[in-house]
């Protein structure tokens, strides 16, 4: 089967008998509806039963859910295969190794969100301490890997 989609998955830890062209690797609940030809409601059963992984997003003290599908979960359940995905491992796909502090604009385009939304968080303590960033190019403030691991490890679902 061969899909193709301008919108949010990943190339690397997808079913193989998938073929995707673009790299996000956290969808939006209505993105999967629409993936899976199935209604929202169908969507958070299999989130609660761990068949697909997510992550609420959520500010702190926000009343309504921001959830966040791990999409190669999606991918695989769309191509109608069960592949069973760590938490950890998904995590480490999300927010490599590379450095041990993020940029907000990265963790926005990581977790598929408003960077008003992860400075909302920042600033809501669920990471710690947001370092301020110079002006201009590359000069986005950052968070530590670290500390945004820990924070998904208690948000998933």
């Amino acid at each position: 089967m061969r899909i193709a989609m301008m919108t949010t998955i990943p190339t690397h830890a997808v079913c193989s008998s998938l073929v995707v062209y673009h790299v996000r690797r956290l969808l939006p609940v209505a993105a999967a509806t629409a993936w899976l030809d199935c209604s929202e409601e169908r969507v958070r059963e299999l989130m609660q039963s761990g068949e697909l992984l997510a992550w609420d997003i959520r500010v702190p003290g926000a009343t309504r859910a921001y959830e966040r599908v791990y999409a190669p979960c999606v991918l695989c359940l769309a191509g109608g295969r069960k592949e069973t995905f760590e938490a950890d491992a998904a995590v480490e796909s999300l927010l490599p190794r590379l450095e041990a502090s993020l940029g907000l604009s990265t963790l926005h385009g990581r977790l598929n969100c408003s960077v008003q939304h992860v400075r909302a968080l920042g600033e809501a303590g669920c990471w710690g301490m947001v370092t301020e960033g110079r002006p201009g190019p590359g000069g986005s403030a950052k968070v530590s890997r670290a500390e945004v691991v820990k924070w998904l490890r208690i948000r998933g679902i």
